[in-house]
C-alpha cells in the first residue's frame, strides 16, 4: 500500500519522497491519511469476502489475530525454505512478506468461494457443457482441423550446478528430436503439431 500511495502522489503532483512526505499536506490531504484509508478499504474488502464465504458454507480457516497469522506465515515460509534447500520447486519467492502472505490467503479464499459456487449454485450440468462445446466447435472448429505452430518464445533454466544445467540442455535437444522442433535462433524454438 505504501508504494501505491507514494506512486499516486508522484504521478499526480510530482512529489518526491522526503522524510516529511507522509505528513505533508498535498492537494488538501496528507499521504498518511490516504494510506490509512486504503488500508481500511483493503481490510473491509477482505472481511466482506470472509463473511460472504462463511454464509455460502465455504470452509476456510483464517487466523483472526495477528500473532497466529504471523506464526502461520513463519511456518509457511520455513516449509518453502526447506523445499528449496532440498532442491524442490516453489512457485514465487522463497519466502513471503506479511503483505504477500495475506494477499495469498485472500486469493485462496476467493478461489475457494469460486470453487464452491461452481459445485453448487453455478454448477454446469452435462447439457450446459455440451452446449458450450458446440458453440466452441461452431466458432473455432475441432482441434483436429487446426494445425498451427506452437511457439516457445522463452524458457528458464535454474542454474544449480554445471551437471544439472547440461542435463537440461540435453533434454531440450532430445525434445527437439522427438517433436518436430525448429530452432529459429538461439532464443526461439518453433514447433508444428
Amino acid at each position: 500500500n505504501k508504494s501505491a500511495v507514494y506512486n499516486e502522489y508522484y504521478r499526480t503532483s510530482g512529489k518526491t519522497f522526503t522524510s516529511t512526505f507522509w505528513v505533508e499536506e498535498i492537494d488538501g490531504q496528507q499521504p498518511i491519511e490516504k494510506l490509512r484509508q486504503q488500508a481500511l478499504d483493503d481490510a473491509l474488502t477482505f472481511k466482506s469476502q470472509q463473511i460472504v464465504a462463511n454464509k455460502m458454507g465455504v470452509e476456510f480457516e483464517i487466523p483472526m489475530d495477528f500473532d497466529s497469522l504471523t506464526l502461520q506465515r513463519m511456518v509457511f515460509n520455513e516449509k518453502r525454505a526447506q523445499t528449496v534447500r532440498q532442491g524442490g520447486v516453489v512457485y514465487g519467492p522463497p519466502s513471503l512478506s506479511p503483505r504477500n502472505y495475506v494477499d495469498m490467503i485472500q486469493d485462496q479464499l476467493v478461489q475457494a468461494s469460486i470453487n464452491h459456487l461452481s459445485l453448487t449454485d453455478f454448477k454446469a450440468d452435462e447439457e450446459d457443457i455440451l452446449e458450450h462445446y458446440q458453440r466452441y466447435l461452431d466458432e473455432y472448429g475441432s482441434l483436429e482441423d487446426q494445425s498451427s505452430p506452437v511457439s516457445l518464445s522463452s524458457f528458464s533454466v535454474i542454474w544449480q550446478n554445471e551437471q544439472t544445467t547440461r542435463r537440461y540442455f540435453e533434454l531440450i535437444e532430445k525434445t527437439k528430436k522427438d517433436l518436430d522442433l525448429t530452432m529459429v535462433n538461439e532464443n526461439f524454438i518453433s514447433v508444428t503439431l
